[in-house]
């Protein structure tokens, strides 16, 4: 929703207030400046120390040391900038602010929504590209921002929806709200002709027949999903195209008393949802979370509630109450994310469950199993009072990444509105399937990728041996201090050597290509190169290209930590899928062997090593997944015998996969060998 009035702008300042307690509070916005508010925060994945925030109605911040220290701007823009902050990480390393516009004439009030971007982690800003624009009375509002950090064929796309008022504020039957969606697919620079994807329109008063609060989320195969409020209650819609095409809406769930509210002490407040989709590797991988308030207990007795789907949306579970208050107290403004490196479920809100009159604190809540059970801590170290004659904004938000969680929140002191963030460590690990892997590298210059998804992206954490910038080519060499999946680098080692890499798996991944040259990443799994495919098909030349230390030579499969250069005839997408593994048998001169794969009672895998080898054993099903990693590492000569766990051995028929490279001589190629193992009467 829109602000009502003129906030005042300031100048930039670059001080910071810090408030110990259990979670150590920390003031984002600068001393001297008293009305930001409505609040967003983003974890960039890339570096998560590089944190980034905005406020209304043109504030915005970023951090580099994980939260401790922030910097203060006032952001512009030739459509003007008219609140209602959205901000959001791609997998790239770049930083989009979404908000509304008051440009100057012809333009008009909120008649676009406006996209700004900044490659430097939120300290300068692009001007901006206009989504939406519509006259002449037609307005754009409350958009929110989704972007797609899967391994699908739209992965870093862009999504965008909002709300198209026909004239804001009407109560005539003539005039109606809709929901709208955009996508971009080159990183923010165009967008797409919007969209209507909502079934049933609403009216135009922006209140509870108003249709609003879409918040899109991105499915683990690539599929967007959103819910929205309304007329209707809570509606869900999903694409599975990239945002192309839309469904027929599905029912959720009821909202009595409706999104639009009262609270007493708050200008005005709603309840309307949050769409999020877990996409980590967690057990819970694919559920869609659907979380809101609403005043079924009472004017006076304001609850948080969450439902789920496991189904992508066609069915729907019980409404579970959030906050575990027995009280009646209020409980207001919340937002939802996930981890998605553990896929724990995290809930922000305002609480008066253990103050009297309007005395408000901020809570935390967090499901580790699904969202079928809440545990709620309080992050703010003191209460405050706010004021229902001065506006307090219509949201607060919080992100979360690797075990780091960053609610933000507005307070009031007086008549001084304020922005905060509490420094959430959250102990519990991430799921047991962290996969490492050794690489290996020559002395001097080298081609390398991610085989996997790190805890960071960081050149210098991922490889502090190496000697050199890493450096993509783009065209022309360009350095690159953040690292990314898909992408090849040119990294120098002194004397050859070895590096562990631990994280997420990669079995699949899409990677955005332009015209003629280019430097592709590589999977956890080696894969041929006649398996590539590309969007639009059949641009991609056959040859592909590798670097062994001295010269280049032609490969077909691409193995895991190396780069790759290819050639295409546009740009486009290539996309790299090992869920099949190589299941050709390698022969060139000089190599390595382990011979005498077998199992053996009581189920005991054992190998033979002819000479000093990086070795990798994968045990898989039949489609081709792997269940188990039974050997990453360089292995002296000799035979080895190995135990396996019992869960393994409920298969009756298991395959290995193995990959062996000599590490001594620079020249050598690895040898891929695939077999049956029976386990039947062992």
């Amino acid at each position: 929703m829109s602000a009502k009035y003129i906030i005042s702008i300031f100048i930039i300042m670059c001080l910071y207030s810090t408030v110990l307690s259990q979670y150590q509070n920390v003031r984002i916005s600068s001393p001297g400046y008293n009305t930001p508010e409505e609040v967003s925060i983003a974890i960039n994945p890339s570096n998560p120390l590089n944190l980034a925030a905005g406020a209304n109605i043109n504030f915005y911040y970023y951090s580099t040391d994980g939260g401790y220290n922030w910097t203060q701007g006032t952001l512009t823009s030739k459509y003007g900038v008219w609140g209602d902050p959205v901000l959001m990480f791609d997998a790239n390393n770049n930083l989009y602010f979404v908000h509304l516009s008051y440009p100057a004439s012809p333009g008009y009030w909120i008649d676009r929504i406006v996209v700004q971007k900044s490659t430097n982690g939120g300290q300068s800003w692009n001007s901006g590209v206009g989504i939406g624009f519509n006259p002449p009375t037609r307005v754009q509002d409350k958009a929110w921002i989704a972007t797609d950090m899967t391994n699908s064929p739209y992965r870093n796309n862009l999504y965008l929806a909002w709300t198209q008022f026909d004239d804001y504020g009407s109560s005539l039957s003539t005039d109606s709200s809709r929901l709208l969606f955009s996508r971009s697919t080159d990183a923010g620079a165009t967008w797409s002709t919007p969209v209507r994807f909502s079934d049933r329109a609403g009216d135009c008063v922006d209140e509870d027949n108003t249709v609003e609060g879409a918040v899109p989320t991105v499915g683990p195969n690539g599929e967007v999903y959103t819910s929205w409020s309304g007329p209707l209650g809570i509606m869900f819609d999903k694409s599975t195209d990239g945002g192309l095409t839309w469904g027929t809406d599905i029912f959720v769930t009821s909202q009595p008393g409706g999104w639009d509210f009262g609270i007493s002490g708050i200008y005005r407040a709603n309840g309307m949802p949050v769409t999020a989709c877990d996409v980590s590797n967690s057990p819970y991988r694919g559920t869609i979370y659907v979380q809101w308030s609403d005043q079924r207990n009472g004017a006076s007795n304001t609850d948080i509630f969450i439902i789920k789907s496991t189904d992508g949306g066609q069915t729907w579970g019980n409404v579970i109450k959030v906050n575990d208050d027995i009280g009646t107290r209020q409980q207001f403004f919340s937002w939802m994310t996930i981890d998605q490196t553990t896929g724990n479920l995290y809930v922000c809100f305002y609480d008066r469950r253990n103050t009297t009159g309007d005395a408000t604190d901020f809570y935390v809540a967090k499901s580790s199993d699904g969202g079928e059970t809440f545990t709620n801590f309080k992050v703010s170290s003191s209460s405050f009072t706010p004021n229902s004659g001065i506006f307090f904004g219509d949201y607060t938000n919080i992100a979360a990444y690797n075990g780091k969680v960053y609610p933000i929140w507005m307070r009031l002191d007086g008549n001084n509105l304020s922005v905060w963030t509490a420094l959430v460590s959250d102990t519990v690990a991430a799921p047991s399937d962290t996969f490492k892997t050794t690489m290996s590298f020559n002395t001097n210059w080298n081609l390398v990728s991610l085989p996997l998804t790190p805890k960071s992206y960081l050149k210098d954490t991922l490889f502090p041996s190496a000697i050199s910038s890493a450096f993509a080519y783009e065209g022309s060499y360009v350095l690159k201090e953040t690292l990314s999946v898909g992408e090849g680098y040119w990294l120098k080692f002194p004397p050859s050597q070895s590096v562990q890499l631990e994280g997420r798996e990669l079995f699949a991944d899409t990677i955005d290509v332009r015209q003629n040259w280019n430097i592709i990443g590589s999977l956890s799994l080696p894969i041929a190169t006649s398996s590539l495919t590309t969007i639009p098909s059949g641009i991609l030349s056959p040859d592909v290209y590798r670097f062994t230390g001295s010269r280049y030579t032609k490969t077909d499969t691409l193995f895991p930590g190396s780069a790759y250069w290819v050639k295409t005839s546009q740009a486009g997408k290539v996309i790299l899928s090992a869920g099949t593994p190589p299941t050709k048998k390698m022969k060139p001169t000089q190599l390595a062997s382990v011979e005498r794969v077998s199992i053996s009672s009581p189920y005991t895998i054992s190998f033979e090593v002819k000479e000093k080898s990086k070795v990798i054993l994968k045990l898989l099903e039949r489609e081709g997944e792997p269940i188990a990693t039974i050997v990453d590492g360089i292995k002296e000569l000799g035979t080895y015998r190995m135990n396996l766990e019992p869960s393994i051995t409920q298969e009756k028929t298991l395959y290995y996969w193995l990959y062996v490279l000599p590490v001594e001589g620079n020249e050598r190629e690895p040898e891929i060998v695939t077999g049956k193992l029976s386990l039947e009467n062992k």
